[in-house]
C-alpha cells in the first residue's frame, strides 16, 4: 500500500512539475515581443516555479522512498546515477531560477535574462539527462 501511495504522490509531482511549462511559453512570448509580462503575469510566473521546485522536491523524496521501499537499497545500475544526475541538475537550476525570480521582485526589477536562460538551458539539459537515465534504469534487459 505504501509503494501505492508513493507512486501517486510521485506521478502527481510529475503533473505538477509540468505546469512549469507553462510559464515558459508565457516567458518566451514576451521575450519574442520584447515587452515586460504585466505585474499579474509576473506574479503567476513565480507561482508557478515555486509550485514546479516544490513538485521537484516532491519527486526527489517520493523517488527515493519508492527505490528503497521496491529496491531494498538505493544501490542500482550506472544509469540509474545518471539520473539523480540530470534529478539534481534540474533541482539546482530551479532553485537558482526561484531565487532569481524571486530577489528581482523584491528589488521591483526584471531578473537578469541572460543569466534567467542559462538556467533554464541547465534545466532542460538536466531533465534529458534523468529522462535517459530512468529510461535505462528501469528497462529490464
Amino acid at each position: 500500500m505504501l509503494v501505492i501511495f508513493l507512486k501517486f504522490l510521485h506521478f502527481l509531482a510529475l503533473f505538477f512539475g509540468g505546469v512549469s511549462i507553462a510559464s515558459s511559453i508565457v516567458q518566451s512570448a514576451h521575450a519574442k515581443a520584447k515587452t515586460p509580462p504585466a505585474p499579474p503575469v509576473q506574479s503567476a510566473m513565480r507561482t508557478l516555479g515555486f509550485i514546479s521546485l516544490g513538485a521537484i522536491l516532491v519527486l526527489w523524496i517520493t523517488g527515493i522512498a519508492l527505490v528503497q521501499a521496491l529496491e531494498g537499497a538505493l544501490v542500482l545500475n550506472w544509469a540509474f546515477y545518471g539520473k539523480l544526475v540530470g534529478a539534481a541538475i534540474v533541482l539546482g537550476c530551479s532553485a537558482a531560477l526561484n531565487f532569481l525570480s524571486l530577489n528581482a521582485a523584491r528589488k521591483k526589477t526584471a531578473p537578469d535574462a541572460a543569466l534567467m536562460k542559462k538556467f533554464v538551458s541547465g534545466a532542460r539539459g538536466g531533465l534529458l539527462i534523468a529522462l535517459i537515465g530512468v529510461a535505462i534504469a528501469f528497462t529490464p534487459f
